[in-house]
């Protein structure tokens, strides 16, 4: 079954959502739980089309193998689910556990797998629930068991004495659909059994340990994924390991010290164990310890980059882990070791082996931003206050030890600052800024915290506008919100720099920031406006549509407000309203025409119709005046007739004139169900101007629009016409009115 589609672009519907949906369910509750879950199983149509969800979203919470899962709605939506479900346990357990009972016995696997999800990482809270609800299938079925494995790898210690019963009788029996007659059978049950034991062994049970081992001589150990039925490297070539997560995890700080200072890929051996395949396998080991390796710490300060990479990046896995511990004092202490040992000027960014992409420390520099930010973000395990400031401290140092990028190459420049060093430190200095300053109402510490930042991004604008500075000019155009609620004098004062007047290339870093801003502020809006930004991002080239598109959104809203545009000029000059529709910019024009669109659930009685026909009437006097035909922008205009309350002597005109040319630019659709709508009061009209598109062109998608139209034409007397619009069908070949025509051919108009 193919995924259905909403309105705005997937990753578009990711950004909507993404950091907003655990405060759903700590203030919604169940309503935020059951609406997720709502809106997951439209996505995903029956049970049965959610089998093999699992194949491209591999696991519940967040994790590498899932990297372009975001693409998929359904993953989205999974997300959403996650997180509100989240909230709601924080906030109230009790009455979570309910809903939670409903997610255990969901018929769709990945409600299911939410369910198991929330059960392995508040374990403690509803080890009741999962013992009622608990299913063998889980440990069998490939949908349920990354989930399933985690939740029996963490918690088994915790289980009661029933249901360890319950699993070890399962890991014997091992039920399922096995084929009894293959001499194999036996061996393919042994190797499941060895892999549910991999999730038990060394947790102080003798017997299962013996058990474990039996099986891991006769099969080899289980493989280093086990947890995965299928598992995706990053295609580094020569990425394999030195040890397995497990071996990390059962090292000894003696042995493993031993083991970082000794091992040394061999350069001879083609795809031998590398660094990269360390680090990853360590990563793995750090997010499944119980202490995410604090004990071994002072072991990593002055170590390879690499282990530095795997150690730094399993702590921030961890910070989505509820359940697990995390001692900010100590990563903090162990960051600014690491620190002392980075001297960026000596690193080379480069291939350390000739077959192998190994990690400099350079890298680590990215690490440290990337788990400060998640640090300050985190609602497991948030930064404590009294860390804050060393934090941010630690974090500005990093802004020293990157170099960021000039602005030679402006064709994606946010895509360049968010994947930079220099540009994630950026944004990690900004979001814990706002961590800090949000918490204090007084705006004392938003004062202090500007105290620290404003040398250093006064220095980085200067940079900017001498074109050397391009995450810092993508950063002001990007973040210029955030940055006003630091520090609105500085934002007003240097609002013509952040978008630069005097350098190009650092403006459109700005504009193309710009593009990605989500909320509309009219004081924003004032600015981009007279100081001609608006302007410049819908005629000039920002090398982005996207930068058109979004200005064009603004001046919709801008629009709707009264007091900020309007159709007419203002003190004798024309707004910006009025000068795209003087200008008769198509695409500038037919996006808005689209931005109006998605607020057709507002209908034509909605609050803002009348003005948005009014925009119509506007521009349709003003294509007129010009004299030129303007098909594709008349095509646009049909998506507006959602708004239209009643076809009358002012509107009729509008419709007519751009139902003509609705096939231009792929418009009849939306056309056809609209005049729909409008037969059932203004039938004769509806029939005049269907008779006149036919004329043109034939429509026929929906069908079914096409039938309910001629039908309800016919019914209300316009007889003759809906025989005629027929007969056109049917002279092209097009024979889906012919039933139509059948039943009315006798009727008397």
């Amino acid at each position: 079954m193919r995924e259905k589609k909403t309105l705005l672009q997937t990753h578009y519907l990711k950004d909507a959502l993404e950091g907003h949906c655990q405060k759903l369910g700590e203030r919604c509750g169940e309503a935020a739980v059951r609406l997720f879950m709502r809106r997951l199983t439209n996505t995903i149509g029956a049970p049965k089309d959610d089998k093999y969800t699992y194949v491209k979203r591999k696991a519940i919470e967040e994790h590498q193998q899932d990297a372009y899962a975001g693409e998929s709605l359904t993953s989205v939506y999974i997300d959403a689910l996650r997180d509100a479900m989240i909230g709601f346990v924080r906030k109230d357990k009790a009455s979570a556990a309910t809903i939670l009972a409903t997610l255990l016995t969901s018929e769709f696997p990945s409600i299911v797998r939410v369910g198991i999800y929330i059960c392995d990482s508040h374990f403690l809270a509803f080890s009741d629930v999962l013992e009622q609800y608990f299913k063998e299938s889980w440990l069998i079925k490939p949908e349920f068991w990354h989930e399933a494995y985690w939740l029996v790898k963490r918690n088994y210690a915790h289980f009661p004495s029933t249901l360890k019963h319950k699993f070890l009788n399962l890991v014997q029996a091992l039920p399922g659909d096995w084929d009894e007659d293959d001499p194999r059978t036996a061996d393919f049950k042994d190797c499941h059994r060895r892999d549910l034991l991999s999730a038990i062994a060394g947790q102080g049970d003798s017997a299962v340990d013996a058990w474990y081992q039996s099986l891991m001589q006769k099969f080899g150990a289980a493989h280093d994924h086990v947890d995965f039925q299928s598992f995706s490297s990053g295609g580094w070539v020569g990425a394999a390991t030195p040890k397995t997560s497990d071996e990390f995890l059962t090292m000894t700080a003696d042995e493993l010290q031993a083991f970082m200072e000794t091992f040394k890929p061999d350069q001879s051996v083609f795809n031998g164990p590398s660094y990269r395949g360390a680090a990853d396998n360590l990563q793995e080991a750090v997010k499944a310890s119980e202490d995410g390796f604090a004990a071994k710490f002072p072991l990593f300060a002055n170590a390879h980059p690499a282990y530095q990479h795997g150690l730094l990046s399993g702590l921030k896995e961890r910070l989505s882990l509820a359940p697990s511990s995390f001692d900010w004092p100590a990563t903090v202490q162990l960051i600014q070791s690491i620190l002392k040992g980075i001297n960026p000027a000596s690193q080379v960014d480069d291939q350390s082996f000739s077959d192998v992409f190994e990690l400099t420390s350079l890298w680590v520099l990215t690490d440290i931003s990337d788990l400060m930010e998640a640090g300050f973000q985190s609602s497991s395990h948030p930064i404590p206050s009294t860390l804050q400031s060393e934090c941010l401290k630690t974090i500005l140092s990093l802004l020293e030890l990157s170099t960021p990028h000039d602005t030679s190459d402006v064709k994606d420049a946010v895509s360049t600052m968010i994947n930079s060093r220099y540009g994630k430190a950026l944004e990690a200095s900004l979001v814990a800024a706002l961590a800090i300053a949000r918490a204090d109402n007084s705006g004392e510490a938003a004062r202090q915290v500007w105290a620290a930042l404003c040398p250093i991004y006064s220095d980085a604008l200067d940079a900017s506008e001498a074109g050397l500075n391009l995450e810092f000019a993508t950063f002001g155009g990007l973040y210029c919100v955030n940055l006003h609620y630091l520090d609105a004098t500085w934002v007003l004062d240097n609002f013509n720099r952040l978008f630069s007047s005097k350098n190009k290339a650092a403006w459109i870093c700005a504009a193309q920031g710009f593009s990605y801003q989500n909320h509309f502020y009219p004081w924003l809006y004032k600015l981009l406006r007279d100081g001609g930004h608006l302007y410049r991002m819908i005629y000039e080239d920002t090398q982005k549509d996207q930068v058109q598109e979004r200005t064009m959104q603004f001046l919709g809203l801008a629009y709707l407000n009264d007091e900020l545009e309007s159709l007419d000029s203002t003190g004798g000059s024309p707004g910006l309203m009025a000068r795209v529709i003087n200008d008769l910019n198509m695409e500038a024009l037919s996006r808005i025409c689209w931005f109006f669109w998605t607020l057709r659930p507002q209908g034509p009685s909605g609050v803002n119709a009348p003005k948005i026909v009014s925009f119509w009437k506007k521009l349709d006097e003003t294509i007129r005046a010009s004299g030129q035909e303007h098909a594709e922008l008349l095509s646009a205009l049909n998506s507006l007739a959602v708004f239209l309350g009643e076809l009358d002597d002012s509107t009729t005109p509008l419709l007519l004139n751009a139902a003509i040319y609705a096939n231009v630019k792929f418009h009849s659709h939306t056309l056809l169900s609209e005049l729909r709508r409008l037969s059932d009061d203004n039938p004769k009209t509806v029939s005049e101007i269907f008779d006149a598109v036919t004329n043109r062109f034939l429509p026929d998608f929906e069908q079914e629009d096409v039938v309910a139209v001629v039908e309800r034409i016919a019914d209300c007397g316009e007889v003759e016409i809906a025989r005629k619009i027929c007969n056109k069908y049917n002279e092209k070949g097009v024979n889906f009115l012919n039933p139509v025509f059948e039943r009315i051919r006798n009727l008397k108009g």
